[in-house]
């Protein structure tokens, strides 16, 4: 076969950070021969959980997850920008991604992480929808970020879909 351009190469492999790429078998099956290791066991945690529970972690490892990567268009900054690095935000540190890629341990810690973050008695007040909208009352600070969205965002919307259905799973309503 010809060798293939270094630069489709790359540009290919970049590409495969996305999730949604990434999870197609015959991506899947060219990045295990390019990139050993690349792909990891999913967590025994994940494997155990119910069919509810694995469905609501998948959209936040397809959907949210990326949210949190992407740069936003007024700073060039993304969630992890500040809250993927050790120290910087204690009180709500994740785990960064390398080079673009999350891998599925590093994306069910975030999972973990976040999931404490949501208020399920009262879905709206929860700290992890308010912060990124810079809401701020008398007995509550602001992000010091910041505001990352509007509530008619995509990124947003897609948080605030992944928070309601964790919040009724978390309730065990579903």
């Amino acid at each position: 076969s010809a060798p293939v351009d270094r630069r489709i190469k790359s540009e290919a492999l970049r590409l495969s950070a996305d999730v949604q790429i990434r999870d197609i078998p015959e991506v899947k099956q060219v990045l295990e021969k390019q990139r050993p290791g690349y792909f990891e066991p999913t967590p025994a945690e994940v494997v155990a959980m119910t069919p509810e529970w694995r469905r609501n972690y998948e959209y936040f490892r397809k959907w949210v997850m990326p949210e949190f990567m992407k740069a936003q268009r007024e700073d060039e900054n993304a969630c992890l920008s500040c809250h993927g690095l050790a120290g910087r935000v204690p009180s709500m540190e994740l785990v960064n991604h390398r080079d673009g890629f999350m891998p599925e341990k590093a994306a069910y810690a975030n999972f973990k992480i976040l999931l404490e973050r949501i208020n399920e008695a009262s879905v709206e007040q929860s700290k992890l929808l308010r912060k990124p909208l810079n809401i701020q009352t008398g007995k509550e600070d602001g992000h010091q970020g910041g505001r990352r969205f509007n509530p008619e965002d995509r990124g947003y919307q897609i948080l605030r879909t992944w928070v309601l259905d964790a919040a009724i799973l978390k309730q065990g309503r579903k």
